[in-house]
């Protein structure tokens, strides 16, 4: 039992080993199988095809290796001050692989680095010439020429590649949440809202809809007479969005239009219902953190506050003013987004 027990654990496929590696700005994670170069060996061929050999432009690279049917392959993901790139390459050994990773990493610091020549294997030294036949004549025949060397082998590896284009850093968004809100309605409500964004280095434009779900009162003299109300709210959004890797912290200016309407309850009320305009001026802090290799989702949470310079105020007959409204709100809400368009995409390397 103990021997075919320790055979089947030797036919295991040995488990990936994770390295990470520095070279001047550069740093690399690399999972790979035991049998390939690790992290430093990669980074040292990489620095090694470079002009410079210390690179002052920060790089982070990711790279996880397996093992398939006709070889290895490498997913890669790379990062760098002007954008984020990932592509997927193929190789039948690993040490071809790794040598193909260290070009894409120093492509992505200096382009010049395809410039380079790729080693080629020495060609080899052409014989002594051949000494002529003696011939039954006086006359000798004359010494042939030298064979001419042949053309020196080169190495398959493509002595340059294309890096991956990096992804614009303009997108078009489409958010989704919900949240508390105070202060706009005679009590706490839940709002829901659905948004649209525009988003370019350092600037985001948003326009929303948002819906506060209805809530009660009662009029202060008379407790058989009350009221419903909610609140329909359209907002235009202007953002500072500096970005920090994955997170974003957009800080917003925040105007509001929208209307509130309210309905009478109770039995001495007569059915009936009323509306009036409804604006705000305000503005709040957010963040995002996109998710995702391509980053098209993300998860979002915000909160902002708005004053009210127009305070609706509803009455009744004869109670008089059952509620008006509040001269300011406060509303926090997270949700989702996606990207699409012209910022998700990104075009993969190519030899």
């Amino acid at each position: 039992m103990s021997l075919w027990f320790a055979a089947v654990l030797g036919l295991a496929p040995a488990a990936p080993v994770s390295s990470d590696a520095e070279a001047g700005a550069m740093v690399l994670q690399w999972d790979a199988p035991a049998t390939c170069p690790d992290a430093s060996a990669v980074l040292a061929d990489a620095v090694a095809l470079l002009r410079d050999p210390s690179p002052q432009r920060p790089l982070r690279a990711r790279g996880e290796v397996s093992r398939g049917d006709g070889g290895f392959a490498v997913a890669l993901s790379i990062t760098t001050d002007g954008g984020e790139g990932s592509r997927r390459m193929e190789a039948a050994g690993c040490d071809e692989l790794a040598r193909m990773v260290a070009l894409v990493l120093a492509l992505a610091i200096d382009p010049r680095a395809a410039e380079a020549e790729v080693e080629t294997d020495p060609a080899p030294e052409p014989g002594p010439p051949p000494q002529p036949e003696p011939v039954p004549v006086p006359a000798l025949e004359p010494a042939a020429e030298p064979s001419a060397a042949p053309e020196p082998r080169r190495d398959p590896t493509p002595t340059s590649f294309v890096a991956p284009r990096r992804r614009p850093l303009r997108a078009l968004v489409i958010q989704l949440g919900a949240g508390p809100g105070f202060f706009a309605l005679p009590a706490a409500s839940a709002l829901l809202t659905f948004g649209l964004a525009y988003v370019q280095p350092w600037v985001r434009a948003e326009f929303a809809l948002q819906y506060w779900t209805p809530t009660t009162t009662q009029s202060p003299v008379n407790a058989l007479v009350g009221g419903r109300f909610q609140l329909f709210v359209a907002s235009l959004r202007g953002c500072f969005a500096p970005s920090f890797g994955r997170v974003e912290l957009p800080v917003c200016a925040v105007v509001d239009a929208g209307a509130l309407f309210g309905r009478g309850t109770g039995p001495l009320q007569p059915p009936g219902t009323a509306a009036a305009p409804w604006v705000g001026f305000g503005g709040g802090p957010a963040v995002i953190v996109r998710l995702g290799p391509a980053r098209r989702w993300g998860l979002w949470a915000r909160v902002e506050g708005v004053g009210v310079p127009l305070r609706p105020n509803f009455e009744t007959t004869p109670s008089g003013r059952l509620w008006r409204a509040p001269a300011g709100a406060l509303r926090a809400a997270a949700g989702v987004e996606l990207r699409f368009g012209v910022g998700a995409r990104e075009t993969p390397g190519r030899p």
